[in-house]
């Protein structure tokens, strides 16, 4: 097969009455990590007129020539050079299809109905196209943990809603980890993509989910990169990105400091004090490690834009689409290499060490499961086995104390 290399993955939907079948326009999915979409919109930025008539005629041809009878997508790879190369056709719905209906103002699950009933598709040019759409995913996963999947209690959930948005979600009181990670669409309509985009990054920066970790600083990145803005997506693109550090802004370190603060049980105080009280600081543990966090008089709700919610002894906080979880030295431990921490909520698969084994740096010391993906967590020193803290088959939150080690002298 020719590799095709950079490439764009460019999709048309169709739907088709068993005797015709019409296009509803071409959608640009080519941001994906692991051959799993996270960014769609229509139209693709990299279709000219030319190509985007030669991708619908191919679509609509292949369809009619096998009687097709349903929604459903019709699936290229686009080179630089502007040849396309089919790659499969889903016969199905798929989760961008409210991209195609922004932009048609088609219900394409009341004409999948319809033509399943023996109805017949409208004529090509009966079909109108307006302005631009972009969808993004919203998965419960860690983009800064290698993407590790993420479950656990919602806390707070708050969508946005206006003029060309919408918001497709399903999420409940609990993220589970036994499903896929997608928690909800957010797709955005405007005259033009830039109107789009800047439309659904405001959306994505207002959305509150505290409770469980999510790709959502990563898609504000994705929307507000310059080769986003330029259009210039491949396949390829996200696997070589460098994310940089986590996005955690002061005032959301602050509030969840504020909020700890007035949890510090009684014994010795996590928090020192200069000698102004504008210069106070607090040590918290950050998703990536200890966090000096500054403190001031004001509560933390009062801190504006800043959203926290409390699960037991972490804090949850949530600023303008940045999202952290903290917790206090003093209450949960400290992250040190005698820990080995559920870095997810998930199911416990093995756990192949007992009370006094000697184990080595490498050595592994549990594994987890969620979201069909396995996390297998090893001693970072040598040591003894001091505490097995889950069974086999438990489901643990993130953060939990599967083994605790005493590490070898010299340590």
């Amino acid at each position: 097969e020719r590799y095709v290399f950079p490439a764009r993955h460019v999709e048309v939907q169709v739907i088709g009455d068993g005797k015709r079948c019409i296009a509803l326009g071409e959608r640009e999915c080519s941001l994906q990590r692991r051959h799993q979409k996270i960014i769609e919109e229509s139209p693709s930025p990299g279709v000219d007129e030319d190509l985007r008539h030669r991708l619908f005629d191919a679509a609509v041809a292949l369809c009619e020539a096998v009687g097709y009878r349903s929604a459903g997508t019709v699936e290229f790879l686009v080179g630089a050079d502007g040849r396309y190369y089919f790659l499969e056709v889903n016969a199905r719905l798929q989760v961008e299809h409210p991209v195609t209906e922004m932009r048609t103002g088609l219900d394409l699950v009341q004409m999948q109905i319809e033509v399943a009933q023996g109805g017949h598709v409208p004529k090509q040019e009966q079909v109108s196209f307006s302005g631009h759409a972009i969808e993004a995913r919203l998965n419960a996963e860690d983009p800064w943990r290698g993407f590790l999947p993420s479950a656990g209690r919602v806390l707070m959930c708050r969508f946005p809603s206006g003029e060309g948005m919408r918001v497709d979600s399903g999420v409940g009181s609990r993220v589970s980890s036994r499903y896929d990670s997608l928690i909800a669409k957010l797709i955005a309509h405007g005259a033009t993509r830039e109107e789009a985009r800047k439309r659904l990054t405001d959306m994505i920066k207002q959305t509150v989910l505290l409770g469980v970790l999510t790709n959502q600083p990563l898609l504000i990145q994705l929307l507000q990169s310059e080769f986003f803005k330029m259009g210039e997506t491949f396949t390829h693109t996200i696997d070589g990105l460098d994310l940089g550090e986590r996005p955690l802004p002061e005032p959301l370190v602050r509030a969840a400091a504020e909020t700890l603060r007035g949890y510090v049980p009684p014994g010795p105080t996590v928090w020192r004090c200069a000698q102004k009280a504008s210069e106070a600081a607090m040590t918290i543990i950050g998703p990536d490690g200890r966090v000096e966090a500054p403190l001031g008089a004001s509560n933390p709700r009062t801190i504006e834009g800043v959203s926290v919610a409390r699960d037991r002894e972490r804090v949850w906080a949530a600023f303008e689409g940045a999202v952290g979880v903290f917790h206090l030295p003093d209450i949960a431990g400290s992250e040190e290499a005698s820990e080995a921490r559920a870095p997810m909520t998930g199911r416990v698969v093995s756990l192949p060490v007992r009370v006094g084994d000697k184990v080595n740096e490498g050595d592994t010391l549990a594994v987890l499961e969620a979201m069909k993906m396995e996390y297998r967590l090893e001693a970072e020193a040598p040591g003894v086995v001091e505490q097995v803290g889950a069974k086999e088959g438990d489901l643990v939150d993130l953060g939990h104390v599967l083994v605790r080690l005493h590490l070898a002298a010299g340590r």
